[in-house]
């Protein structure tokens, strides 16, 4: 199964599970209110997570995602990380 065929997920708990990346098509999931990617060993988040409109809680603790990078939630919904 390809995440950009699951339209009707809203929640997704990929806690624990070692993983080292996130692939760009998450963003193709357009009904995601509800994304755990805590425990895991990420260094970087997909630009994908800005095509999420609907998402309402991030979790990323406990990961290794880059000090210097900040997620930014807009008032259009849209998420940002720079």
């Amino acid at each position: 199964m390809q995440l950009g065929s699951c339209l009707r997920l809203t929640i997704l708990s990929l806690r624990t599970n070692n993983l080292l990346c996130i692939p760009d098509e998450i963003g193709r999931i357009p009904n995601l209110h509800v994304l755990n990617l805590s425990d895991n060993k990420l260094r970087n988040l997909p630009f994908g997570l800005m095509k999420l409109k609907n998402l309402t809680a991030l979790w990323i603790a406990d990961n290794q995602v880059c000090h210097t990078c900040e997620i930014v939630y807009c008032e259009t919904g849209v998420w940002l990380v720079r």
